[in-house]
């Protein structure tokens, strides 16, 4: 817990009447806070959450009536105190002391806090809610979420930052920021992270206290002091230990000489797969990485996706005692725990019946480990998990990792449907699969001396489909040991078996048991299980009366018609003679003996087969006679095929070239070196070859291979194969970048499908792009043509680029898309240019900070904006007369007439000056961007001294120190900041203006203002009553500060 200093201040009270009036105001606005829910621990009372009716039009009003002593915050939750209420507006009363680390975590649609001058404990300014530590100590409490993305310099006073999560950076400067939360950085994108100060993580429970920068996303890092970079910014460490990669770091980055890493380096478990391999198994073991875009619930622990098994407890950096999922370990019920056993049956990763694949059109094999915004049916998988886990009292209702491709809003519901159906489905304990042939295998003797079995089908009792691989030595089917359940089948054995063994990859659950503050973590893999299918003996068959002989096909094994066969028995007496059908041919009675079959004339487009011999014993034979007749293939009697090695410059023949002819079975047909004529094949079969170039000649490529097909002897073509003369070795590291960006910011478009065509048209490659740029390597110098054949939704296609490779030298091409454009306006005549100047009266400098607005003479409002140091350019007005207007003055300035000016045609620039004087000696209080608050008189040396103390901000160095304060962290889900300390009392707040980098945001507050909140310019027709009712509450709040009754809080 955070407890923030306040000054004790002397009321100026004395009307009870107006007194009354603003208490009973605030109560009428506060009735809606009613059911704000609290619990009260050692005189405090923390303010845990919130419902829907609680706010009005996103306004929260924490009235004081709550307690003496106010925090915000669930002291044992991990999120914001506001939930997923939509709260925009925070308005806190004068007992709000302060803050637990996660008061204000994932409050992403909060814009606005505003305080009243009464509560010195807190500094509400436009970038967020500060909180007083002591002098020159500030802890920044909440960075709004919807702050722009630019550079910021975290203020020289702020040496704590709680909440500054899912927001944007172009440079984040920490500054002097000695101290952050597990959570503060949370979401956030930063383009460079700049730290110069030792920076640790005040929760006790992360694995070290370097930690700190779990769920950013940083693109570089530049660093000093405490922390160290790489050569190129992308890792960020810390004595020998990683503490973050770079968003764009991939399998490239080095990370030889590191020691240790942090559970939180990696910013998703595509970049996690990517690097892995660099790095030692002795660094990884045991810690467990999280991943925010994975909803900090789905981890990866030595090399297995694990779950969050706790959903009130924090993440854990390390585990050890890796135990078996079981019951008495699980601590459910036994219908719980089966329930966790079949959903990581069913579920991602183990995906054991294919679910994934039906539900999304695509194996999850081939696609795992490759979503860098998340994988969104391990999110499901874990959302069931604390749905089964808790009975449905804390399944998430959000889905990480949609991305509208493959993990669309549809398909990923449709997924978790299906999930709990197969569950629901499954009255069996899932991960005891057993598998069961259709009828009994038995095996018969062949003519090769192979065993093959009859035709069955292997079922599995889940009636899934499963992939089973055959470990039974010399066993096949179709000649691959690896079969599918559900499909007919045939297994050869090389040698008679009595069994068949084959192995399944089944789920196997681990469970590690942290402590009572960490998540356990239940983690998912696959394991090895043998299973064995029986072989029945075969009976021996005893035929006494009758012998079955088949005349077959050699490749299709079928009987073969038309063939005239006759027996003979072993003194050469014909027996029996035949001509063969559909069915084997019957000969009854035979004498024991030897017997031979000989074919006398074979079926039309069939070779005579050789005669075979068998043995008749005790009026049976031992195995089935049967006479193979082989296909004859066909042969141009007379044809004569030229094969041709031309140099492709010039068509002429080309010698010396090493060539092998191959026929459609991978055989060798014949091999010749080429001469200065072409080479002659005589008396091809029918059928498909290969030509392939061995050998190139001297000075030539290798060209590659020509199919071509024999047809009655002939080809359709002549067959022509070319040599182009070498071209100069391209480099080996030489790499084409293409990126496809975004023409209005510059950032990389996913999305648009590309394609690369040589200078010939043909295609070299094509993909579609991501969040990086596309790297092709080794192109061949030449011409190539960059091409987008789709843009992404809301985009124009952009015009083809052409480029050219020259030695292999890398490159970098862009390519930018603009979005649609939107019908054009018909032409309007050409106009004029108005520069608009806002300057001080006295110095005639530009003058930043005064919201200005153009009306035309009709009232109509035809531009409106901010002055900055740069004068304010319209072009195209149309010819007539207009009115310059200030709405607001900068601090300090009073606002000026409006001016009139006229546009005339003929005259290219006009220009048109305001000018604002200085106010007199008497500061106004601000409150709201539409109002003016009473006014506050404040002594004329008071105010001298903060304009001395505003000018010595601005020329003050910042330096970088850690701060002497210490923060304890508490324990369960949430830190509460500051226990233990006294109240601290502080004189003076200094006034908030951040160091500048670019164009960061500007905290400025005067010394006697404690309101502030963000400006912003209503939208046309937008409905004000919001905006009128928060004004009414920060001017009665701030009447309310001075009227009320003195109140010592120690």
């Amino acid at each position: 817990m955070i407890r923030f200093g306040k000054k004790i201040r002397k009321s100026v009270s004395a009307l009870a009447a107006v007194s009354v009036l603003v208490n009973t105001v605030l109560t009428a606005i506060a009735d809606n806070s009613g059911s704000i829910k609290t619990v009260s621990n050692n005189g405090i009372t923390y303010v845990t959450g919130i419902t829907s009716g609680d706010t009005a039009d996103g306004v929260l009003v924490i009235p004081d009536d709550l307690g003496e002593t106010i925090f915000l915050g669930d002291p044992n939750g991990t999120k914001t105190f506001l939930g997923n209420n939509d709260v925009s507006t925070l308005v806190i009363g004068d007992n709000v002391w302060g803050v637990t680390s996660s008061a204000f975590t994932y409050a992403d649609a909060l814009s606005t806090i505003i305080v009243p001058e009464t509560n010195t404990s807190f500094v509400a300014a436009a970038e967020g809610l500060y909180g007083y530590i002591s002098d020159n100590n500030y802890s920044l409490i909440k960075y709004y979420s919807g702050n722009p993305r630019q550079d910021f310099v975290m203020p020289d006073y702020t040496t704590m930052v709680i909440s500054a999560d899912d927001a944007e950076f172009a440079t984040l400067n920490l500054n002097r920021v000695a101290t952050v939360y597990p959570l503060t950085f949370a979401g956030t994108s930063i383009d460079t992270l700049v730290l110069t100060n030792d920076v640790t993580n005040a929760a006790a429970d992360v694995a070290e206290s370097s930690d700190i920068l779990y769920g950013a996303k940083v693109g570089s890092f530049m660093a000093s002091g405490a922390f160290q970079t790489n050569y190129d910014g992308s890792i960020l460490s810390k004595n020998g230990r990683i503490i973050k990669f770079s968003e764009y770091a991939d399998s490239s980055v080095d990370v030889s000489g590191y020691t240790s890493i942090s559970p939180f380096a990696f910013t998703s478990i595509s970049q996690y797969k990517d690097i892995r391999g660099n790095l030692p198994d002795e660094m990884i073991k045991d810690v467990v990485f999280s991943f925010y875009d994975q909803g900090e619930a789905v981890f990866y622990v030595n090399d297995e996706i694990g779950f969050c098994y706790n959903y009130d407890r924090w993440m854990p950096g390390r585990v050890n005692n890796k135990n078996g999922y079981t019951l008495s370990t699980s601590g459910l019920s036994e219908s719980q725990y089966n329930n966790v056993k079949k959903l990581m049956y069913y579920g991602v990763p183990n995906d054991q019946t294919g679910l994934f694949e039906d539900v999304f059109g695509i194996s999850y094999d081939s696609v795992k480990g490759s979503f860098e915004n998340g994988d969104a049916a391990l999110n499901v998988v874990s959302s069931l998990l604390y749905r089964f886990i808790t009975n449905g009292a804390h399944e998430p209702s959000e889905t990480k990792g949609i991305d509208g491709y493959v993990f669309t809003e549809a398909k990923v519901a449709a997924y978790r449907n299906s999930l709990l159906s197969a569950i629901q489905n499954d009255t069996a304990e899932s991960g005891n699969v057993s598998f069961n042939a259709d009828e009994d295998i038995v095996f018969s003797l062949q003519d090769d001396g192979t065993y093959m079995s009859n035709e069955v089908t292997v079922t599995a009792s889940d009636d899934a489909d499963h992939t089973l691989k055959l470990t039974t030595e010399g066993i096949t089917v179709s000649g691959s040991d690896e079969f599918s359940t559900g499909t007919k089948i045939c297994f050869i054995s090389d040698s008679e078996p009595t069994e068949i063994k084959f192995t399944t990859e089944d789920v196997a659950l681990s469970f590690y048991v942290t402590d009572s503050k960490h998540q356990n973590v239940l983690t998912s893999s696959t394991t090895t299980v043998e299973h064995t299918l029986t072989v029945k003996e075969k009976e021996e068959e005893e035929v006494y009366n009758e012998i079955p002989i088949s005349k077959k096909d050699a490749t299709t094994k079928e009987e073969l018609s038309g063939a005239f066969l006759v027996l003979y028995d072993e003194d050469e007496n014909e027996i029996d003679s035949w001509i063969s059908d559909e069915e084997p041919h019957l000969v009854y009675d035979l004498p024991d003996g030897t017997y031979k079959l000989v074919e006398s004339i074979a079926p039309e487009d069939y070779s005579v087969a050789e005669d075979v011999t068998f043995e008749v014993k005790d009026g049976k034979v031992k195995k089935e006679v049967v006479m193979y007749d082989e296909k004859i293939e066909k042969i141009a009697t007379s044809s004569e095929i030229p094969i041709s090695k031309q140099d492709i410059t010039n068509g002429k023949e080309l010698p010396g070239a090493e060539l092998t002819l191959y026929d459609e079975d991978g055989e060798v047909v014949e091999s010749w070196t080429s001469k200065k004529t072409p080479h002659i094949m005589k008396n091809l079969k029918d059928g498909f070859y290969t030509l392939e170039e061995i050998t190139a000649p001297e000075g030539y490529d290798l060209a590659e291979d020509i199919k071509f097909e024999v047809v009655d002897g002939k080809v359709a073509e002549s067959v022509i194969m070319y040599d182009a003369p070498l071209k100069e070795e391209i480099a080996s590291s030489s790499e084409i970048s293409i990126r496809k960006t975004d023409i209005t910011n510059g950032k990389e478009l996913p999305g648009a499908k590309l394609k690369i065509t040589n200078e010939d048209g043909e295609e070299v490659e094509s993909w579609t792009s991501t969040e990086k740029p596309h790297v092709i390597k080794k192109l061949k110098d030449g011409k190539y043509i960059l091409e987008e054949v789709t843009a992404p939704d809301g985009y124009e296609i952009a015009e083809s680029i052409e480029f050219t490779v020259v030695e292999g030298e890398a490159q970098t091409i862009v390519m930018k898309d603009a979005p649609t454009k939107k019908e054009e306006p018909e032409e309007k005549p050409e106009k004029t240019k108005v520069v608009l100047h806002k300057k001080d009266f006295t110095t005639s400098d530009e003058l930043p900070g005064a919201e200005l607005m153009i009306e035309d003479s009709e009232g109509n409002e035809i531009d409106s904006w901010i002055s900055e140091e740069e004068p304010h350019e319209i072009e195209d007005l149309p010819d007539g007369t207009y009115y310059l207007i200030e709405i607001t003055a900068p601090d300090g300035y009073l606002v000026a007439e409006k001016v009139e000016f006229k546009v005339s045609s003929g005259k290219s620039v006009v220009t048109v000056t305001m000018k604002d004087k200085r106010e007199p000696e008497e500061t106004v209080m601000e409150g709201t961007p539409e109002e003016t608050q009473p006014e506050t008189e404040v002594p004329k040396e008071t105010q001298q001294e903060t304009e001395a103390q505003k000018e010595e901000k601005k020329t003050e160095t910042p330096t970088s120190h850690k701060s002497s304060d210490s923060h304890s962290g508490g324990g369960g889900g949430s830190y509460v900041i500051g226990r233990g300390l006294e109240f601290n009392k502080r004189a003076e707040t200094p006034d908030l203006v951040t160091t500048q980098v670019d164009t960061p945001i500007t905290a400025d507050v005067p010394q006697n203002v404690r309101v502030l909140a963000a400006r912003r310019t209503p939208k046309t027709g937008e409905n004000r009553s919001m905006t009128t009712l928060l004004s009414a509450a920060v001017f009665i709040t701030a009447v309310y500060g001075f009227l009320k009754p003195e109140k010592n809080k120690i």
